[in-house]
């Protein structure tokens, strides 16, 4: 079970569109985040298939994964 912490703030570091996954940078220098476009808030409210671009700027939360620490509810604060 995944266990989140508080909302967090970064920049996209890099989001492939086709595969719908990337990374985030920590603001406050974490560890990089695995992002899938599922865990990105669309305009117009809900999760779906959200595009992030390089350099966005974003809030989050971070969840502890199998796979290591992933960013989930990402909302665009800024687009690049």
């Amino acid at each position: 079970m995944a266990s989140k912490t508080k909302t967090k703030t970064g920049t996209v570091k890099w989001f492939n569109e086709i595969k719908g996954n990337g990374f985030i940078t920590q603001d406050d220098g974490g560890p990089e985040l695995f992002v899938r476009h599922t865990d990105v808030h669309v305009v117009g409210g809900g999760l779906g298939r959200g595009v992030l671009r390089e350099g966005d700027t974003v809030s989050f939360e971070v969840v502890q994964t199998a796979r290591g620490p992933a960013a989930v509810s990402v909302t665009i604060r800024k687009k690049h």
